[in-house]
């Protein structure tokens, strides 16, 4: 079964992002992580989503989002919906996707 990560922003501003783009997650303080993935189908773009989360619960955030992508049930991964307020866990919030 194939799997997304679902990221919004704002509702002109979001990503869906399929776990097999996922290129590795960094750690850039206590409480902000990136998300880097590579080109999608026909596009060939690189980007990163920007979240932050629970302060001292960045790697918590990392492992979370690996077990949802290795072990979930759900193909459609809603890590963090500003818009209707949703969020995996760990207080993740998208705060930015660049392509």
């Amino acid at each position: 079964m194939n799997r997304y990560l679902y990221f919004a922003v704002t509702t002109t501003d979001s990503a869906c992002i399929p776990v097999s783009a996922v290129a590795g997650m960094e750690l850039t303080d206590a409480d902000t992580l990136e998300l880097f993935y590579e080109g999608i189908g026909a596009i060939d773009n690189n980007g990163k989503i920007t979240l932050d989360c629970t302060s001292g619960s960045s790697k918590a955030a990392m492992e979370l989002i690996v077990n949802s992508m290795n072990y979930g049930t759900d193909p459609f991964i809603v890590v963090s919906d500003v818009v209707n307020s949703v969020s995996l866990g760990h207080g993740l919030t998208v705060t930015a996707i660049t392509l």
